[in-house]
């Protein structure tokens, strides 16, 4: 299998993944990569539900909602709860 020359060169890195593939790395546009490994169609929301956020933190359900309610993050809109994904971000990063 021929790997595109265009998978083998670092992009920028808030739009790529790198992936070691065997002794070959590889860079993975991300939209696909979330697309494939979370089996999303699209993440590049604003606002996820807590089942879509737990799989993208790759943490259990009760423990991305905890972390949702620490960082404000958690919106109502009707009897629907949404997450900013964005705050949670923000938040993660200034705990790390």
């Amino acid at each position: 299998m021929e790997i595109p020359d265009k998978l083998l060169k670092p992009g920028d890195p808030d739009e790529t993944v790198r992936c070691e593939l065997g002794k070959v790395i590889v860079y993975i546009p991300r939209e696909i990569f979330t697309a494939v490994v979370f089996r999303a169609e699209n993440f590049d929301r604003r606002y996820v539900t807590f089942e879509e956020g737990a799989v993208m933190f790759a943490l259990s359900r009760r423990r991305f909602h905890d972390l949702a309610e620490e960082a404000d993050a958690v919106r109502h809109f009707g009897r629907r709860a949404m997450v900013n994904i964005e705050k949670v971000d923000r938040f993660l990063d200034t705990c790390l």
